[in-house]
């Protein structure tokens, strides 16, 4: 019994993937083309000197990580509304939906959302925004108690009196299923990023390699390996 619920845990645990890149130190005025490294660390270098310390220091800083997540959009969560306890499972295996849950909003394995745009007002940054698919080539947007309002897919809408631009470009899903969109706060989305970013650097015992592992944690594959080559193309 209780190897058959280690089995099914394992089974519908949501996996965590690494991704690993290397990052070379070169000897420089300047440890970083962002700028002088006292004005990050507050604390020189000397002239052609090879500082990893500092190095490691600037590939953490809100500096590197806010260019980061300009890059790759960082602060746009899109999150599938997914089955109670199998979700995951259900998406990570790409298994389709059976008909006698159309109409549900449970997104299954078969389903995509392409969203090519979505600004909010400064002002709507942390809420989030429920997009339902809808006949033909319609879809919903929906927040809180507020009524839903109709968009078209392929076609730039603007919603809320302006607070909301958003286009979605394809949908392809059945009539029913919903997609949570939110646009964080900058300093979330670079917190975000922080918490599953490790440096360290390549070597030790008293020696200085001037090589820097960098290892991005996360449940999307692509979306860590984005974000890392943000960091190293950053850095």
């Amino acid at each position: 019994m209780f190897a058959l619920i280690g089995i099914l845990q394992g089974m519908l645990a949501t996996p965590i993937y690494r991704a690993d890149a290397l990052v070379q130190v070169e000897r420089r005025n300047t440890v970083s083309p962002l700028g002088n490294v006292e004005n990050v660390t507050g604390a020189g270098t000397g002239s052609g000197e090879l500082n990893t310390s500092a190095e490691l220091q600037i590939l953490q800083s809100r500096m590197v990580l806010g260019q980061v997540v300009e890059r790759v959009d960082g602060d746009f969560n899109i999150s599938p509304v997914k089955l109670p306890f199998i979700g995951g499972f259900v998406l990570r295996k790409g298994i389709t939906r059976p008909d006698f849950m159309v109409g549900y909003p449970h997104v299954w394995g078969n389903e995509s959302i392409n969203v090519a745009r979505f600004n909010t007002d400064e002002s709507r940054r942390g809420q989030s925004f429920t997009v339902e698919r809808g006949p033909e080539d319609t879809y919903f947007v929906m927040q809180g108690d507020n009524r839903a309002v109709t968009g078209t897919l392929g076609q730039p809408e603007v919603f809320y009196e302006g607070d909301l631009e958003l286009t979605i470009e394809s949908f392809d899903a059945a009539e029913g299923a919903q997609y949570v969109l939110t646009r964080q706060h900058k300093t979330s989305a670079i917190q975000g990023i922080a918490s599953r970013l490790q440096v360290a650097e390549v070597g030790g015992a008293g020696t200085t390699t001037g090589m820097i592992r960098l290892m991005m944690y996360g449940e999307e594959p692509r979306e860590i390996t984005r974000s890392l080559d943000a960091v190293a193309q950053t850095f």
